[in-house]
């Protein structure tokens, strides 16, 4: 099964719709590849669990991919609360399989 690779891009914007932070040095559809346990939202919150797919790795770290969930963090958006339940997207076509 092929699972596409998280980045910086909209396209990979986690379910509470915040972009994540990524590699300066390894490149998914311009945007740099998303590490668990170490990107975290844009917005500096929220970081990757250390889930997911152990075989494949960015500057030393597992890559993060589609579904790895996010850790609760505090909305930057007009809804109050935290997000308690996120996960992160994944490229369309950059996969891990």
């Amino acid at each position: 099964m092929d699972i596409g690779v998280t980045n910086t891009t909209f396209i990979s914007q986690a379910t509470c719709f915040e972009l994540l932070t990524g590699s300066n040095t390894v490149f998914a559809n311009d945007g740099g590849v998303s590490r668990q346990g170490v990107d975290l939202t844009a917005t500096l919150a929220g970081l990757i669990s250390l889930t997911g797919t152990s075989t494949v790795f960015c500057e030393d770290k597992p890559v993060a991919v589609y579904g790895n969930p996010i850790e609760s963090h505090p909305s930057q958006s007009t809804c109050k609360g935290n997000h308690c339940v996120a996960y992160t997207g994944g490229s369309p076509n950059v996969f891990i399989g």
